[in-house]
């Protein structure tokens, strides 16, 4: 397999990832991310030093706590990096230096960066910051004090996006989802917080009224209008329900009959009869 694949800078700092220890190729993946894409200045220490593309400056400290590691582990790792050809490094005022790889903080060049890199000429959007520097270098909050500070402080880091989790009690059919979220801050101010149980009554009263010809948007309104923490019957509903009380008619659901004793029944046949 050949070729190459784009990934966004930060994909390392996604929260499904926390805490977790870094392998040998998440720290090098990590290392090719946080590397400069072109040219840029950046502030160590108080002190201005220029970096080219594919160059990064990290002290072994802040290595070792960002990938979850001990400072021997993140020393064997950069020399054998170095052995292998895979990285090299120079001292802070930009002399070549024989200085051993995982020692201090020295300026660690990726080699054949290029590979690893798209051609110049690609379009690279907005990922990239507008000075150079890379995501690696705008340092944030968990990093000021620390060894490096970058000249620019705006941040290039692409956040993961936030999976917006599911409303556990949607807004019912046919409801303005207003008049919903006003029922529901009714009951948040009164510091009734909705249930799964006090939700389940609300839909199964709403149905049964909908089923009877009684829409229910305006009777979520008319709750959260005035106030309740659930659904009431509306003065229009009470209205005519009375009305076929009075006609002999029903509220949409079966009256049972009055129950009758024994001696009334018997009353009530030997009168028939």
């Amino acid at each position: 397999m050949s070729g190459y694949f784009l990934m966004h800078r930060g994909w390392q700092d996604n929260p499904i990832f926390d805490r977790e220890e870094f392998s040998r190729r998440d720290a090098w993946a990590w290392l090719i991310e946080h590397a400069a894409w072109k040219p840029s200045r950046a502030r160590i220490k108080g002190e201005m030093i220029d970096l080219d593309r594919g160059e990064l400056c990290f002290a072994q400290r802040f290595l070792a706590e960002k990938w979850g590691w001990s400072k021997s582990r993140v020393d064997r790792f950069l020399k054998l990096l170095a052995a292998e050809g895979m990285i090299e490094t120079r001292t802070k005022i930009g002399a070549t230096s024989d200085h051993a790889a995982g020692q201090g903080q020295s300026i660690i060049s990726i080699c054949n960066y290029e590979r690893y890199q798209a051609p110049e000429g690609i379009e690279r959007g907005n990922v990239e910051p507008q000075n150079g520097a890379t995501s690696g270098q705008q340092r944030t909050k968990e990093e000021e004090g620390k060894e490096y500070t970058s000249e620019d402080k705006s941040s290039s880091v692409v956040s993961p996006a936030r999976t917006q989790k599911a409303d556990p009690f949607p807004c019912p059919d046919d409801v303005d989802a207003s008049d919903w979220n006003g029922l529901k801050a009714n009951r948040k101010a009164k510091r009734a917080p909705l249930t799964e149980a006090a939700y389940r009554q609300i839909i199964t009263k709403l149905d049964r009224w909908k089923q009877d010809g009684w829409p229910p948007g305006p009777i979520v309104a008319c709750a959260a209008e005035r106030g309740w923490t659930t659904v009431f019957e509306t003065d229009e509903m009470k209205g005519r329900n009375n009305a076929n009380d009075r006609n002999g008619g029903h509220r949409g659901y079966h009256q049972r009959e009055p129950r009758v004793d024994g001696f009334t029944a018997a009353l009530r046949k030997v009168a028939a009869g």
